[in-house]
């Protein structure tokens, strides 16, 4: 045995297909003297594991659990120091010889390196260092170095085998946090312990994982109580309280938000034991967390678990809590606030931390040796109304030197009210030591002392132009004080400049970069871009030093698919800083194809070498009144395309020709923004930002679409904005990019002024009384179809008499000359709702709808259902929970006047579940689906026909139609859900797309788009307006839960289920009202492959349900047989002369 042997024990455990990269990346070790330990978990992950060479062993021992198997691992090995590493982490290759000479050189117990974990930095992913508790030391212990504490895992950590022994430390026997205690003891334990700099771990799990295993949460808790216990027998106080915050914080903290997952039978338990940890915690360390964390802690600890279930759940929905003053002091009005049933002390909700200093840089510019900075810096919650109540400052830190510097107040950039504005001037000759420019990094915090608070943090950068890239300014020969945003915050470099790029030139197809040096040259040029590198040697010439880059050495890590830039931009190093650029050298670029190298001056005058496809060049943007774009431009390399508008928001494109002019070849576009056609018909944009992309034409390139280029001429005169039937549409420039932001039809202040435009009508109403007309209201005013349009043409067949009115929401509606629109949320929708004499909706009309005791509000409601609804949900899994407004509100005893008079209802089934489940009281309309009159009509075959040619669906293909419904549980934010395509849509469209078409129709509430294919396989359907319309040109349909299985039943066609989340979507997201695994008319799919086989011969597939179906048709839709919308008109409208 050497003394330099490392013993490396490695957990199978949860690593899965990961392994293989874990060893291989020990394998790769510079340290080679390695005993490496595999420790199977006993689940066969380690089945077909191949060891890298003869250091690695596989330890095979039964199903041991996490810390029993890191203690057999260390009794086993034999090396004088252990290393631990979790089955899926990866260590850079100079770690572990990092490690080791640490400890080699100091003689400590212990030496702890950096994590890192992958990020997105803008152009790719990047292992970036996580924070470090400590700044690197060599030989501090626990008691000089406290805030070590929260490196509180194994992992990234070199021990001392002496060490490790002469202290008898062993893991715990358990399966989650088993490293925790003992970690917690070993620094405690050590006499010096070494903090390096170095990365040494690349992360790639999460830290603190969530689970819904019970054992796990046991795990957890148990681990913790053991540390806490051992740091209290052992007189450790202080650390016993910094564990304790970190846990509440973290470890624990993921119990409680994963509560709303857990099995709702095993909910007590998991508060129970969050209950007994906490009530050994002081209310002081409790205070330390944040109002949010302090109350969900506070409702475990008293056992109001469902309260904490809706307090996660509101969480999730990203929501923005108020912070109010009350009468002194601050809080945040988060769920039950002032709920007087639960009776949670205030001080729960006192913002502490939530109280900060937002700054935010907006430009940055130089007068000589003058540095002015302009900008945000204001106390969230304290207002700035008044100039002389604030006073801000400014100060720049570089070691022990600190610089105070008073800030001008100002209005808000671009405001002229209220003084959250900042501007800083300041010499930047006082950066000088005695005299001497001298080398450093200045971090730059704002203060703020406003209304009696002090707040102080750094200025974040902005989003473009010199906020984002501030210029930078030469002090001295080869001196610059260079403003620059590093980790998203403003810093002040003071740098002298030993090397310097004089100029640049192609020779060939080499870009050839001239170097001047004060000192010796570098040996190399290092090109960076993440963690890829790209080393370039530099030589010696009759007159200086010449380094010359092979373009084809740029490529990089791939860019994903989705991405709208793969600009790849390489900042050039010389002996390891940033190359600058010489004053007066200008840029040059190259076409190589389809791509353009550019090389010149980037942010801070370093040389930078970019790498992009060759944009489109936007010369010329005009609007027309009507609302239409026109765009003039061109492309080196292509002389057609496409520009495409991709919606940020809800992950949607239009595509419009680019057309070359005959005679000039330069390519123009006309894009109507205003009335865009699409299969919802000819509408305008939704509102939001798009933005503006070329795809190349088809088979030329990679076909991917991505960012246009504005010229500078047309970066600087960009139209003015435009309004179209009053919506907004502007055109945005930022870094060259081009975007088109559109705003809907209702201004914020005609929404704020609902309630006086609901008071203002209630008052006619009282006055003149209800007026004969009917309001119709589908999906909250995005769709003309259901049953309010069936209800509306019959109406019109009996020339009723009754004025038709239809809620529109943002114009995204297409309807005909028979209905006005009414704009949702617009003052005539609050005046059409009080004063119609007749509601016909299918949703919920909202808390401030106050129904008059004459109106007659008809609920069609929207399905027949299969999942649970209203009040038979127990755990509502929505991204802001339905009802969760009256949480933040004493309870009331509800309206005096129900919401509906009249509940429809289409099948028996349905009657009994919508009574109890709306606990409705009112009128039941058990009369069939109005919706579905259309499957029985005798003008079925010619209205199929008019959508299979509006859609364009080629004769002789047939349709399938793929409707999924929604998963509550999987959302971007609030109201925004996505949806997990589990189809591979390539591998159909190989097997089907020869005699099939994918028609995909999201649910209304996902925003997500679905890639419609270039061989028009795959069309997404989403937004056609009438669903029913689809189930015509169907010649099967797909879904999975949705009710849209008991409106298809009505055509006898064949239906497949694709149901790969049954158990989970069943047992814990909503569960079912009837057996539906029994009793579904057609055969349920788990797997993609065994989709795409059903239906290539869905009869076959379906060949076994056709007595299933028939009881399903006959359970569930014994009334619809064309007539319905006529029972309910005769039910509920007057009849006509």
């Amino acid at each position: 045995m050497t003394v330099t042997r490392i013993s490396v024990i490695v957990l199978a455990h949860g690593a899965g297909e990961s392994l293989p990269d874990t060893l291989a990346s020990l394998a790769a070790q510079t340290h080679t003297d390695l005993d490496v330990l595999v420790m199977d978990d006993g689940t066969g992950v380690t089945a077909e594991t191949v060891v890298p060479d003869d250091r690695f062993r596989i330890v095979r021992k039964g199903a041991l659990s996490r810390g029993a198997a890191r203690n057999l691992g260390a009794r086993e090995s034999d090396g004088d120091f252990l290393l631990f590493v979790n089955g899926g982490d990866e260590l850079p290759p100079g770690a572990a010889a990092a490690l080791l000479a640490s400890l080699d050189a100091s003689g400590s117990d212990i030496a702890a390196g950096r994590a890192a974990v992958r990020r997105w930095t803008g152009q790719v992913a990047q292992w970036r260092p996580s924070r470090q508790p400590a700044e690197p030391v060599t030989g501090t212990d626990l008691g000089r170095t406290p805030e070590l504490i929260a490196d509180r895992r194994v992992s990234g950590k070199l021990f001392r085998r002496s060490f490790w022994t002469a202290h008898e430390l062993e893991f715990p026997d358990i399966g989650r946090y088993d490293d925790l205690p003992t970690t917690v003891q070993a620094l405690h334990r050590a006499t010096a312990i070494d903090v390096l700099a170095d990365v040494v771990l690349h992360r790639h799990a999460r830290l603190f994982p969530p689970t819904m295993e019970a054992q796990e949460i046991a795990d957890g808790f148990g681990a913790l109580t053991l540390a806490t216990t051992w740091l209290e027998d052992n007189g450790h106080h202080r650390s016993r309280r910094r564990l304790q915050l970190l846990a509440l914080n973290d470890e624990l903290r993921v119990f409680l938000d994963a509560l709303p997952d857990v099995p709702a039978e095993e909910r007590d338990q998991v508060v129970a034991q969050a209950a007994a940890y906490a009530s050994g915690i002081s209310a002081k360390v409790l205070a330390g967390t944040s109002a949010l964390t302090r109350l969900k802690w506070h409702l475990a600890t008293t056992g109001h678990t469902t309260e904490l279930v809706k307090v996660v759940r509101y969480e999730r929905g990203k929501a923005s809590p108020s912070i109010v003053r009350d009468p002194l002091r601050r809080y945040v009005v988060y769920p039950y606030w002032k709920d007087s049933s639960l009776d949670i002390p205030r001080d729960i909700y006192r913002a502490r931390g939530e109280v900060k200093m937002r700054g935010r840089v907006h430009a940055v510019s130089w007068d000589g040796d003058m540095l002015t900075v302009t900008g945000e810096a204001y106390i969230n919650s304290v207002s700035m109304r008044r100039r002389w109540t604030s006073v801000k400052t400014m100060t720049l830190r570089s070691g022990k030197r600190k610089i105070v510097a008073k800030a001008k107040q100002t209005p808000k950039p671009g405001k002229k009210s209220g003084w959250s504005g900042f501007e800083f001037t300041f010499d930047v000759g006082r950066l000088r030591d005695r005299g001497t420019w001298v080398e450093g990094d200045w971090d730059v915090q704002a203060s703020v002392f406003n209304a009696g608070v002090f707040r102080q943090g750094p200025l974040r950068g902005g989003s473009s132009g010199t906020g984002a890239h501030p210029p930078y300014h030469y002090v001295a020969d080869d001196v610059r004080v260079v403003p620059r945003i590093e980790d998203r915050h403003l810093v002040i470099k003071v740098e002298k400049v030993a090397t310097k790029a004089t100029a640049l030139r192609w020779e060939g197809d080499a870009l050839v970069i001239e170097l001047r040096s004060a000192g010796e040259a570098p040996d190399e040029l290092v090109l960076s871009l993440g963690d890829d590198r790209v080393p370039v040697p530099v030589t010696s010439t009759g007159d200086g030093h010449t380094a010359r880059v092979d373009p084809s050495a740029l490529e990089g890590s791939p860019i994903p698919p989705e991405r709208i830039d793969d600009t790849r931009d390489w900042t050039v190093f010389a002996g390891g800083r940033p190359l600058v650029l010489a004053e007066g050298v200008d840029d040059i670029d190259r076409a190589f194809g389809p791509l353009e190298v550019t090389a010149g001056r980037g942010p801070g005058g370093y040389l930078r070498v970019r790498r992009t496809t060759t944009r489109l060049v936007v010369d010329d943007c005009t609007w027309r009144p009507d609302g239409t774009l026109t765009l003039t431009a061109t492309h080196t390399a292509h002389d057609a395309g496409q520009i495409v508008l991709r919606g940020r928001a809800r992950r949607k494109e239009f595509a419009f020709d680019l057309v070359a002019d005959a005679s000039s070849g330069v390519l123009r576009a006309e894009i109507p923004v205003a009335a865009v056609p699409s299969v919802a018909g000819v509408l305008p944009l939704r509102p939001g930002r798009w933005d503006v992309l070329f795809r190349p034409p088809a088979g030329a390139g990679s076909g991917r679409a991505l960012t246009v280029r504005l010229s500078d001429p047309a970066a600087k005169n960009l139209p003015e904005p435009l309004e179209v039937a009053r919506r907004g549409y502007d055109l945005e420039g930022r870094d060259g990019r081009l975007a088109v932001s559109v705003t809907g039809d209702v201004s914020a202040e005609e929404k704020s002024a609902g309630p006086k435009h609901r008071e203002e009508a209630r008052r006619r109403v009282e006055r003149d009384g209800l007026r004969d007309a009917v309001l119709f209201s589908t999906f909250s005013g995005r769709q003309f179809s259901d049953s309010p349009k069936a209800i509306h043409q019959e109406l019109l067949r009996r020339d009723s008499g009754l004025e038709q009115l239809w809620v529109v929401n943002d114009a995204q509606v297409e309807l005909p000359d028979t209905l006005r629109a009414v704009r949702l949320n617009g003052k005539e929708w609050h005046e059409a709702l009080a004063t119609s004499r007749y509601i016909v909706a299918n949703h919920r009309l909202g808390d401030d709808f106050q129904r008059h005791p004459d109106q007659v509000v008809l609920q069609t409601w929207h399905g027949t259902p299969l999942k649970k609804i209203g009040k038979d949900i127990k755990e509502v899994h929505f991204a802001y929970t339905p009802g969760m407004k009256k949480a933040l509100q004493s309870k009331s005893a509800g309206p005096a006047v129900p919401e509906w008079s009249h509940l429809l209802s289409p099948n028996p089934f349905s009657t009994e579940i919508f009574r109890r489940a709306f606990a409705f009281k009112g009128e039941m309309l058990e009369v069939g689906y109005p919706r579905n009159d259309l499957l029985h009509s005798p003008d079925a075959g010619a209205v199929a026909a008019q959508v299979k040619a509006r859609l364009g669906i080629p004769e002789g293909k047939r349709v399938v139609l793929y409707a999924p419904t929604w998963r509550d549980d999987q959302y971007y934010s609030r109201g925004r859900y996505r949806f997990d395509m589990r189809l591979d849509l390539e591998r159909a469209r190989e097997a089907l797309g020869d005699d099939h078409v994918l028609l995909v129709r999201l649910h209304t509430n996902v925003v997500d788009g679905v890639p419609e294919d270039e061989h028009g396989f795959v069309r997404d359907v989403s937004l056609y307006p009438d669903i029913t319309e689809l189930y015509l040109i169907s010649d099967m349909m797909i879904s999975d839960y949705s009710s849209v299985m008991f409106d298809y039943a009505n055509t006898g066609r064949p239906m497949l289920f694709f149901t790969y989340d049954l158990a989970d979507y069943r047992d814990r997201l909503r569960g079912f009202y009837f057996d539906f695994e029994a009793e579904s008319p057609g055969p349920l799919v788990e797997t993609s492959d065994d989709l795409i086989d059903a239906i290539r011969d869905v009869e076959s597939a379906t060949a076994g349900h056709a007595t299933r179906y028939k009881e399903f048709v006959d359970r569930f839709c014994p009334l619809d047989d064309g007539n319905a919308a006529a029972r309910t008109v005769d039910r509920v409208f007057p009849p006509t002369d």
